[in-house]
């Protein structure tokens, strides 16, 4: 290969690397939302697993719950680097080339193979960049991939586990916003079907978990509403 088809190959290469720094920038919002929705999902697990006593699903979740944050620690560290670590490197504005451009002819203007002169040292000028930023360019992109791939790879396995801790966490009952949704569902259903649930012996305690004040207090008046219907009622 001569000079002029070296120069064009370095050059497709320098386009080339550039190219592949948008291509690899395109993958950090997918693992961002992923990223995301797999911090939720912890988040989740975390807030709703009811402090209890040990059972054989409690032992089970913990450490599968906390391999899975510590690898999704390291997509996290991952991700980082690879949006902070890398350094491109870029072609001299086209004012500073035109710039360099006209020192070249203002230099060779008293040789009689000025156009000649000038246009062999832009070609050089043009080569070493070509060579020097696709290099370095080449050289960040290579640490850029391999860190989107570190970071992927443990979001990975960061995922699997958090599903194997979902599964003694839903099977174990250890949700507990979901136990005490329950228990205050069947406690509403009871009042909801008993025309005087004050009556019924239901502690004013579970009463209040199920319902507000103000539901308690309109449940209050419509039984002495209905008692006093009621006794209206005989004495006619």
């Amino acid at each position: 290969m001569d000079r002029i088809e070296l120069f064009r190959f370095y050059e497709k290469l320098y386009f080339h690397e550039i190219d592949m720094r948008d291509k690899l920038n395109g993958r950090v919002p997918v693992l961002l939302f992923v990223l995301v929705a797999l911090i939720g999902f912890l988040g989740y697990m975390l807030k709703s697993t009811a402090v209890a006593g040990p059972s054989l699903a409690m032992i089970a979740f913990w450490p599968l719950y906390l391999v899975s944050v510590v690898f999704t620690g390291a997509s996290i560290l991952f991700l980082v680097r690879s949006w902070h670590g890398s350094a491109y490197l870029f072609l001299p504005s086209a004012a500073a080339t035109e710039q360099y451009r006209l020192e070249l002819e203002q230099t060779y203007q008293a040789y009689e193979q000025c156009d000649q002169l000038v246009q062999e040292h832009m070609m050089s000028y043009l080569y070493t960049y070509f060579v020097n930023l696709s290099s370095a360019n080449a050289e960040s992109n290579e640490v850029k991939s391999a860190n989107l791939h570190r970071a992927g790879q443990y979001m990975v396995y960061a995922a699997v586990f958090a599903f194997i801790a979902f599964i003694p966490f839903h099977f174990g009952r250890l949700g507990g916003y979901s136990q005490s949704a329950g228990a205050n569902s069947r406690a509403v259903q009871q009042v909801a079907g008993s025309n005087e649930p004050l009556l019924l012996g239901i502690p004013q305690e579970s009463l209040g978990a199920a319902m507000s004040a103000e539901s308690r207090h309109r449940l209050v008046d419509t039984t002495q509403q209905s008692r006093f219907d009621s006794t209206s009622t005989k004495r006619e």
